[in-house]
């Protein structure tokens, strides 16, 4: 019996390490697939928005990127105008036994996505500390899978925001002092093909 335990000992961290190295090596494909997938989706949905990756750092237990959604000029106004542009910044990780803040996941990859908050101006940057705090704004998990099965997980933190915190970010004086505006915030787990 000792016999036997050993070997299944040395062999089961050595199937999860090449296991993951496997699923590293595609990780970033993965991504430009969901990435794909979700333009289409937006496309059809919402034409004015394209999500686009602009960094990727393959590692080996998890991988890092970047991406930018943009939101076209044309839905504000129809005026010539600089396209909004909202950076996301996301982590990775490789399977198919995955250890993230979300928990243990079992898969092929992983991709945990947040607001990239560096990307914003200091003014967008001020409002999001004014309505979030230090709560991260959105937190979306996406677990892709052996199948063509896909798993979302995602939560909108709560905010609120009150008549004289609006005075101090617009400069106006808010007419009903009492006004406070609350959101209880928003999860969910969806999951699809």
């Amino acid at each position: 019996m000792k016999k036997i335990f050993l070997p299944i000992l040395v062999l089961m961290p050595a199937l999860w390490a090449g296991a993951t190295w496997f699923t590293s090596q595609n990780s970033e494909t993965t991504l430009d697939e969901f990435m794909a997938q979700s333009n289409q989706q937006i496309e059809e949905a919402v034409p004015f928005l394209t999500i686009e990756k602009t960094l990727f750092e393959k590692g080996f237990i998890q991988s890092s990127a970047q991406s930018v959604v943009t939101i076209a000029p044309t839905l504000f106004s129809k005026e010539e105008a600089e396209p909004v542009q909202v950076g996301f910044n996301h982590r990775i990780y490789h399977g198919p036994v995955m250890m993230t803040p979300n928990g243990i996941k079992i898969g092929t990859s992983y991709i945990l996505t947040t607001l990239d908050q560096s990307s914003l101006s200091e003014e967008v940057k001020s409002i999001m500390t004014a309505l979030f705090g230090d709560a991260e704004p959105f937190v979306s998990g996406v677990t892709t899978g052996l199948r063509e099965m896909i798993d979302t997980d995602f939560i909108i933190a709560p905010f609120s925001i009150n008549a004289e915190q609006i005075s101090e970010l617009t400069g106006n004086p808010v007419g009903d002092e009492e006004l406070e505006l609350s959101f209880a915030g928003f999860s969910g787990d969806i999951a699809s093909n």
